[in-house]
């Protein structure tokens, strides 16, 4: 996602479908007012989520939207974002269920 908020070329961007219970934990702020931070709760269907966000301009963003699907992470916190707004995040390896760091492209 650039900074206008567009998808990057061949991306689709996803936004957090309706929730009955959320909860929001903002983690940082970039300079020019990008919030980034993780999600958790449960969705229409009943199920449990843990996800990440953006927050801009009033909508949350699936961070996961950033990585490539089949990558074999899903994105589970996000803890920082510099005012580049590169963004630090937490990630589960779907394989084997380890804990990586990543840093998401958002340009």
């Amino acid at each position: 996602m650039d900074h206008s908020g567009q998808a990057r070329p061949g991306r689709q961007r996803r936004f957090f479908g309706e929730v009955r219970a959320a909860v929001n934990v903002p983690d940082a702020i970039s300079s020019s007012g990008v919030i980034v931070g993780s999600t958790y709760g449960e969705n229409s269907n009943g199920d449990t989520f843990n996800d990440t966000f953006t927050y801009t301009g009033g909508r949350f963003e699936d961070l996961n939207s950033l990585i490539p699907a089949g990558s074999g992470f899903v994105l589970t916190g996000a803890s920082g974002i510099n005012n580049s707004g590169q963004i630090i995040a937490s990630a589960t390896d779907t394989a084997n269920g380890t804990f990586h760091a990543l840093l998401p492209d958002p340009s």
